[in-house]
C-alpha cells in the first residue's frame, strides 16, 4: 500500500480498509477505500453551461468525471490494487467483480455516483465566506461541537432553540497526500486523529484534545442551522445545513441527519399552523423567548424528542 500511494497518491490514495459485505450470505463485498484528490463536489456535468455550475480550479474534476476518471483509473491498475488487497486478511483470493455497460463493454463494479463526504454549507453571511469564520458564521461551530463538555456551553445561545443533539466523533478526511504522511517519518503514513492533529494544530488543547475520543459530549443543534436568510420559505436539513466544515464531520452521520429531518418536518407543520415561513419562526418576542421555536418543543415533549439537557 505504501509503493501505491507513493506512486498515486497526489490524485488517488488507498486509506485504510473500509468494507461490507453485500448481503448476509454473499461472497461479495463493497470496499470504500479509495480517496480521490482535486474533486469539486458541487460541479456536476448536468449543470454546465448554466448558472448552477460552479467556477472551479483548472486542476479539479467535476464530480462526472472524476468517477469516468477514477473507474479508468482502477481498471487500468486492477493487479495492482489486487496485489495490495489480498495481503489483508480475508482477502488473499480476492478479485474485482466485472460488469457489462449498454455497449458490452466490461467494467469494474463500482457505485453509481461518487461518495462525496461534504461540499457547500450555508453560511449566515455569504458576504463573510471565508477563512477564519468558522466560528463566527454558521449556526453549528467547530468550538460548539468540539468544546460541548466545557462550562461555558451550558449558557450557549443555541441552546435555547435546540431542535437535538449532534454527537459523533471527530471523523475528518484529510485533504490531500501530504496531510497523511508523520512530520516525524516521511516512509510512514498516519490517519485517524493523528491526521486531524496534523492539519487542525489550533485545536491542541490539552483540556479537549482532538482524538479518537473527542468530541466528549453532545452539542446542542440550533433551529438556525435549517433556515438562512437569503431564502426565507426554505427549510435545509442534509448536506447544505448551516454547519462549518469541522461541525460537519460530527454531524454527517445518519443518526444526527435524522435529527434534523425529523425537526424540519416539524417545523414545516409549524409553519402551516402559523402561517409563518421557516426564517420567521425564529422570531423571538419582546423578552427575547423564541415564541414559535416553542410551539416545536411542545410537539418534540410529546412525542418524546430528546432536545435538552435533562433529555439526555
Amino acid at each position: 500500500m505504501y509503493l501505491f500511494n507513493e506512486e498515486f497518491g497526489d490524485k488517488y490514495l488507498l486509506k485504510s480498509l473500509n468494507a461490507a459485505q453485500d448481503g448476509p450470505d454473499s461472497d461479495e463485498w463493497w470496499i470504500n477505500g479509495l480517496l480521490i484528490f482535486n474533486v469539486d463536489g458541487s460541479a456536476h456535468e448536468r449543470d454546465k453551461n448554466t448558472g448552477f455550475y460552479p467556477n472551479i480550479r483548472d486542476d479539479y474534476e467535476n464530480t462526472d468525471e472524476a468517477w469516468i476518471n477514477s473507474r479508468k483509473f482502477l481498471e487500468d491498475n486492477s493487479e495492482r490494487l489486487l496485489m495490495v488487497y489480498r495481503q489483508l486478511p480475508g482477502f488473499e483470493n480476492a478479485d474485482f467483480v466485472w460488469e457489462k455497460d449498454a455497449n458490452d463493454q466490461s467494467h469494474i463494479t463500482v457505485g453509481d455516483i461518487l461518495y462525496i463526504r461534504e461540499t457547500v454549507h450555508t453560511s449566515q453571511d455569504r458576504e463573510s465566506i471565508g477563512n477564519e469564520t468558522e466560528n463566527n458564521n454558521y449556526a453549528v461551530t467547530q468550538h460548539h461541537c468540539h468544546y460541548a463538555a466545557h462550562p461555558d456551553e451550558k449558557d450557549n445561545p443555541n441552546n435555547r432553540q435546540s431542535i437535538g443533539f449532534n454527537f459523533y466523533e471527530s471523523d475528518i478526511h484529510p485533504f490531500k497526500k501530504d496531510d497523511y504522511i508523520d512530520e516525524n517519518d516521511s516512509k510512514k503514513y498516519i490517519c485517524g486523529h493523528l491526521s486531524y492533529q496534523k492539519i487542525r494544530k489550533d485545536m491542541n488543547d490539552p483540556n479537549y484534545p482532538l482524538d479518537k475520543n473527542s468530541p466528549t459530549a453532545p452539542a446542542f443543534i440550533p433551529y438556525s442551522a435549517l433556515i438562512t436568510k437569503y431564502v426565507k420559505n426554505l427549510l435545509i436539513p442534509g448536506y447544505a445545513v448551516s454547519a462549518s466544515s469541522f461541525a460537519w464531520s460530527e454531524m454527517r452521520v445518519l443518526p444526527n441527519q435524522c435529527v434534523l429531518g425529523d425537526a424540519a418536518g416539524i417545523a414545516a407543520v409549524t409553519c402551516l399552523l402559523s402561517g409563518r415561513t421557516p426564517f420567521e419562526l425564529n422570531d423571538t418576542d419582546e423578552n427575547g423567548k423564541y415564541i414559535y421555536i416553542q410551539d416545536m418543543h411542545n410537539i418534540f415533549d410529546k412525542y418524546y424528542i430528546i432536545y435538552k439537557d435533562e433529555d439526555l
